[in-house]
């Protein structure tokens, strides 16, 4: 019924949706301030070759709802089930997927109640590491892709390396998309490298930024019970530390390589 109800209300003159804002790979957005009843609508572009789909809602106070649907907005179709719908109470959903098609992917945030204070809105395509296998990794300019690799409890170190290649890409790593980065490396050239002792167990996010294009690169990242003699690059604690990885590194990101300006926190 709810759902018949806002595809009539979506065709009604001057009460049509408003349109769909674009995500970027990984940047969350603040969703606005919004009654009960609400919607709003965000697309998603998913590159060929991705292994998993993460779409979070975070934070505020509220009750909104969560629909993930491919190729068109759920709530105004005539489809009868969503790829993903999360309608629990409070603001905290998050939908994963791990068999979906590349392509537009329509994201909806509906005021089952009203919802302030800043819920943030995030949805990350990624491709998955394997421990100790390379992954050949080419990207434009300005671009920002995704890797991640499920490290296990225990583990005396957790390495991440670019090399090989031509090309400048920035390497930065961590465990939140929502937490700080916690390590980055942003020599010139293609080697660059991210080391973390003891790391915590869990789903470690890998972001490769192109300074500039790069092409043919190799990407690995290992872990294991020691840490490997010799191994270079910046060590990193592990602790959090109260910054976006998805929202001010990410627009320090854009400010250096896209020129566009930072946004608030």
């Amino acid at each position: 019924m709810l759902k018949k109800l806002l595809t009539v209300f979506a065709l009604l003159p001057g009460l049509a949706f408003a349109q769909a804002t674009e995500l970027d790979n990984g940047a969350p957005v603040t969703v606005p301030n919004s009654l009960k009843g609400s919607i709003n609508t965000y697309t998603f572009e998913v590159p060929p070759g991705m292994d998993k789909l993460v779409v979070i809602l975070t934070g505020g106070q509220g009750d909104p709802d969560l629909y993930v649907n491919f190729n068109e907005p759920y709530l105004a179709s005539d489809d009868t089930t969503p790829e993903c719908e999360r309608i629990a109470p409070g603001p905290e959903h998050v939908c994963e997927l791990d068999n979906f098609f590349p392509g537009t992917w329509y994201i909806e945030v509906y005021g089952a109640d009203a919802y302030i204070n800043g819920v943030r809105l995030a949805a990350l395509a990624a491709v998955e590491l394997q421990d100790d296998v390379d992954e050949e990794i080419s990207g434009a300019e300005g671009s920002l892709n995704w890797y991640f690799i499920d490290v296990p409890s225990g583990q005396g170190h957790l390495n991440v390396e670019t090399s090989g290649g031509l090309g400048n890409p920035d390497l930065y790593i961590g465990l939140d998309l929502f937490g700080a980065e916690e390590c980055g490396s942003d020599n010139s050239g293609t080697t660059e490298s991210c080391e973390i002792d003891q790391p915590a167990a869990g789903r470690w996010l890998v972001l490769v930024a192109g300074t500039a294009a790069y092409t043919k690169a190799m990407l690995n990242a290992d872990f294991g019970t020691s840490r490997p003699d010799g191994a270079g690059g910046n060590n990193g604690s592990g602790a959090p530390a109260p910054a976006l990885l998805g929202g001010l590194l990410l627009a320090a990101l854009a400010r250096r390589v896209r020129g566009r300006p930072v946004p608030a926190p």
